[in-house]
C-alpha cells in the first residue's frame, strides 16, 4: 500500500487526514471542475483515454447522464462519483507530468511563438561535429 499514491476528494478532508494517520500516501485532489473537464476532453480528443465497457460500466453510465445546469458551465452534482474520480485522476496525472516538464499548458498564440523560438534556437545550435551537421533536436 505504500507504493501507491492516492488522491482523495478535497471535500473529505477528515477522511483524508484519517488515512494519512494510518500511513496511507494520500493527497487532496484538484477540485477545479472546469479544468478537469478540459483535461479529460483533451485526452479523449487525442485518444489518450480509453474506457473499457466491461471494466468501468458505472463510469460509462455516469458519462451518459452527465449534463450541465441550464445557462451555465456548471455540471449537475448528481450521479457523478466515478466522473469526479476520473477528472481528479487525469488532473493528478497531468500535474505529475507537468512537474517533470513534459506538459506545458499554453494558448495557441503562445504555442506558435514558442515554436518559432524553438526553430530559431535550432538554427543557432546547429553546428558541425566530426564533419557532419549536427542538431540535438
Amino acid at each position: 500500500m505504500k507504493d501507491i499514491t492516492y488522491f482523495g476528494d478535497p471535500s473529505g478532508k477528515r477522511e483524508i487526514e484519517e488515512l494519512v494517520d494510518m500511513g496511507v500516501d494520500i493527497h487532496s485532489g484538484d477540485n477545479d471542475i472546469q479544468k478537469g473537464i478540459e483535461a479529460v476532453n483533451a485526452r479523449i480528443r487525442t485518444n489518450r483515454l480509453k474506457v473499457f465497457k466491461s471494466k468501468c460500466p458505472n463510469l460509462l453510465d455516469e458519462i451518459e447522464m452527465y449534463h450541465y445546469q441550464t445557462g451555465t458551465e456548471k455540471p449537475y452534482k448528481e450521479n457523478d462519483h466515478a466522473v469526479d474520480a476520473l477528472r481528479q485522476l487525469v488532473l493528478a496525472l497531468d500535474k505529475r507530468r507537468h512537474k517533470r516538464g513534459r506538459v506545458h499548458f499554453v494558448g495557441l498564440d503562445e504555442r506558435k511563438k514558442k515554436e518559432e523560438q524553438l526553430e530559431q534556437k535550432k538554427k543557432e545550435v546547429t553546428h558541425v561535429r566530426k564533419g557532419k551537421v549536427y542538431c540535438p533536436w
